[in-house]
């Protein structure tokens, strides 16, 4: 246990002393000349605004269909024949007894029938 709580701790000087570093760098960088840091920003934050943008634009919603979705999200809801798994959930709270038992009363089991 010694040894792993020494590692521990050893773990947690590295990142004090990590986050010192970076501390005094952003200092140091704060206190330069404007070409300096404007060369950095050229460096770091810009690109980094790109792939912001590109992650913006992943995220955007687009309308979803059984084509859009990937096959094997699909075939875990779809059979080869066609038959689709449907999921149906109480409306309220899943682990009140009450609820379960008027979802039970309600729910109906269908056949496929055209």
């Amino acid at each position: 246990m010694g040894n792993a709580v020494n590692g521990m701790s050893r773990g947690f000087a590295g990142r004090v002393l990590e986050r010192r570093r970076l501390a005094d760098a952003l200092s140091k960088l704060a206190d330069s000349s404007q070409a300096t840091r404007d060369k950095t920003q050229a460096i770091f934050v810009n690109p980094l605004k790109v792939v912001l943008d590109q992650l913006k634009n992943l995220l955007q919603a687009q309308p979803v269909s059984l084509k859009t979705l990937p096959p094997d999200l699909v075939s875990q809801w779809k059979t080869k024949d066609g038959l689709q798994r449907v999921e149906a959930l109480p409306r309220g709270d899943p682990n009140d007894n009450d609820t379960l038992r008027k979802f039970a009363a309600n729910a109906t089991i269908g056949t496929n029938t055209p």
